[in-house]
């Protein structure tokens, strides 16, 4: 019944990637007592809940000489576009190698890495997005003018997903309600490989409630809302189940379980799932039956058999 398709975004895309922005990963760096400042933006992806306008605080990991958090250690910096504050100011140290290392929002179990910020026992609700940033690098900081800030290119570690309702069906509306994605693993380890990274196998599992808000007729397809999931691969499909109400040129109320296919989520991608109602699918145990009609026929004329007719002379 569901479907989904990979396809060139022109084409009507199923699975938005996150768009990439270069970012020198080494910030030369000038100055011997000298606040170190921040600045951060997003990687877009489609209707993303984090974004460069509206992401208003990150937690830092910074040291140096090898250390990955002696300067900074789960700092929480807070603001906006342009400007970016935290309590515990820190100051550069001439001649150090810094390593610096962030992520959002707040409220993850994170440490720092090598490669990155990783996640231990993070479980995925539905709604809040994670982001993690690249190590940025700050060598040999020395005296000179002012050092630059210290900015963060995050990207999202998680997946989305939505559904899209079509019909084939003329004269009617349909209203899909009770739309539950069943017994989803959500929690999960993050291991960060420095451009992506891996929630190894996801325990618990969660049921998640999206809604479609509109009706979907034949010349409006309707999506529902998302909701943000843990990357796996799953060795079976996951159910999905809904309830459809159709009024108009047809009254009928119909209860669905569907398998979604096994295709794995992969972090920072959007799935569209797509399914189209149709008359032999909307009702699983009564199939619609048109109204047809057959070929008509016409009686002939029929001779009149009684005595002629004599008309009268004027």
């Amino acid at each position: 019944f569901f479907k989904m398709r990979k396809s060139l975004f022109l084409l009507g895309v199923t699975v938005a990637t996150l768009s990439s922005c270069t970012q020198s990963e080494v910030l030369e760096v000038a100055g011997s007592n000298k606040a170190i400042g921040f600045d951060a933006f997003v990687n877009k992806s489609i209707r993303a809940d984090i974004t460069t306008d509206n992401i208003n605080h990150f937690k830092v990991f910074g040291g140096y000489d090898g250390n990955y958090t002696n300067v900074f250690n789960d700092e929480k910096v807070s603001g906006s576009k342009g400007s970016w504050t935290y309590d515990n100011t820190q100051y550069w140290t001439k001649g150090k190698t810094y390593t610096f290392q962030a992520y959002a929002p707040e409220g993850a179990t994170a440490s720092a890495t090598a490669n990155g910020v990783n996640f231990t026992g993070f479980a995925a609700d539905g709604e809040t997005d994670l982001l993690v940033s690249g190590v940025k690098t700050v060598s040999e900081v020395n005296t000179a003018s002012d050092p630059e800030k210290v900015q963060f290119s995050f990207r999202h570690v998680l997946s989305k997903i939505k559904f899209t309702f079509s019909t084939t069906l003329n004269n009617v509306n349909i209203a899909i309600s009770d739309l539950k994605v069943q017994q989803v693993p959500n929690t999960g380890n993050y291991t960060n490989s420095g451009s992506t990274g891996s929630w190894g196998s996801p325990s618990g599992t969660k049921d998640y409630d999206l809604t479609v808000a509109e009706e979907v007729t034949k010349s409006d397809a309707k999506s529902s809302s998302e909701i943000i999931v843990m990357p796996q691969t799953f060795s079976q499909g996951l159910t999905v189940s809904f309830k459809v109400t159709v009024t108009g040129g047809l009254s009928l109320t119909a209860d669905h379980t569907v398998t979604l296919p096994t295709t794995a989520w992969e972090e920072g991608k959007c799935y569209n799932y797509k399914a189209e109602l149709t008359p032999e699918n909307i009702d699983p145990l009564n199939p619609l039956k048109p109204v047809e009609f057959g070929d008509p026929t016409v009686d002939g004329w029929e001779p009149f058999t009684d005595d002629d007719v004599t008309v009268a002379q004027p």
